[in-house]
């Protein structure tokens, strides 16, 4: 078997964001103006790990989602649902809008997703069972009218969803998390950042994503404790991470951490009690590896890889097997843009 080889080209996409403190006035909840009790300590920048083996051994998302649970994949504007080895199932069918980072509820009966309608810079929230019923509105209103951008929902518990909420309206860049419970919204103050985005829940406590106050284009995970108010960073080191992800058992985060000025991202893993942070693929320049996510039983971490710099990004979608390493291709070249446990 020949050698797979994958050549990715690079766009630099740096993000130069302005910080601004957050007050707290306005209900919200958290530390604002503070980065609470962490000791940031500086670590020398990581040594670049072996590129993942090829040949990958190619595996169907079907026979994935018999093994770990289904499996939620966003394509061409629309979600489906693999369950097990039966042919995907298209729950939304949309005609004009586009449906994107789903996640399936604790329960599994539920997704809440990402939907842009009429007006593209506006998208709202929205949940659907995963027979493809009951699609519900949960932020937004007239969405041409809004001065909102809602993305990255993510379940909380007893059917509270996080989201993060960009205003348009303001001349410097910033986005916050909110948390909704029966339409009742209540923003949550992650740490001190212009910037916070890409909620989760993990155990009692909330991980997102929010940039630095002193260098903006930095961001890092923080968890944030529901019973205490208190946000603390969760990673060691100052350096750049998005798509936070936890297993069930709320004892291992990952992400996509980004290298040289936005020249390549890899998957990674952390401590949520040391922040010791743990490279698990090789750092490939253009090469982005993003949106990681676990399976149900914690055991595998599923993955998208594409060209940092490609104007119209071809994903391909990945598993890695915790407990030996063992790398697995599960499509082919295709469009998805997004494939969630």
């Amino acid at each position: 078997m020949k050698k797979l080889q994958f050549i990715f080209l690079g766009l630099l996409v740096v993000l130069t964001l302005a910080a601004c403190g957050q007050n707290g006035d306005d209900g919200s909840v958290g530390p604002a103006g503070t980065n609470g009790t962490t000791t940031v300590i500086i670590l020398p920048p990581p040594v670049a790990t072996s590129t993942p083996p090829e040949p990958f051994q190619l595996i169907t998302v079907g026979v994935v989602a018999e093994k770990y649970g289904p499996v939620l994949k966003g394509l061409n504007g629309d979600i489906f649902v693999h369950n097990g080895t039966s042919t995907p199932v298209n729950i939304t069918n949309s005609n004009g809008a586009f449906e994107e980072t789903p996640r399936i509820s604790p329960d599994g009966t539920t997704v809440v997703m990402t939907v842009t309608e009429r007006c593209v810079e506006k998208p709202s929230i929205f949940t659907i069972r995963k027979d493809g019923t009951a699609l519900t509105r949960i932020t937004g209103g007239d969405v041409c009218l809004s001065n909102s951008r809602d993305r990255f929902p993510s379940w909380g518990d007893l059917g509270r969803i996080f989201f993060s909420r960009v205003n348009i309206a303001t001349s410097t860049p910033n986005e916050a998390i909110f948390l909704t419970d029966k339409g009742i919204e209540t923003k949550i103050n992650l740490a001190a950042g212009s910037i916070e985005l890409q909620p989760i829940l993990f155990g009692s406590n909330l991980v997102g994503v929010s940039n630095d106050t002193s260098i903006p284009t930095i961001f890092n995970f923080y968890r944030f404790d529901f019973p205490s108010g208190v946000s603390k960073k969760l990673n060691l080191g100052d350096f750049t991470l998005f798509d936070p992800a936890a297993n069930l058992a709320a004892t291992l985060v990952a992400g996509s951490k980004v290298y040289g000025a936005n020249e390549s991202r890899n998957i990674v893993t952390i401590d949520p009690v040391t922040g010791a942070v743990t490279q698990l693929t090789g750092t490939v320049k253009n090469q982005c590896e993003v949106l990681p996510s676990f399976s149900r039983d914690g055991k595998v971490l599923m993955y998208q890889v594409y060209g940092c710099d490609e104007e119209n990004p071809v994903s391909k979608f990945f598993i890695r097997v915790l407990e030996t390493g063992e790398i697995l291709r599960i499509t082919g070249l295709e469009g998805a843009i997004s494939a969630n446990f």
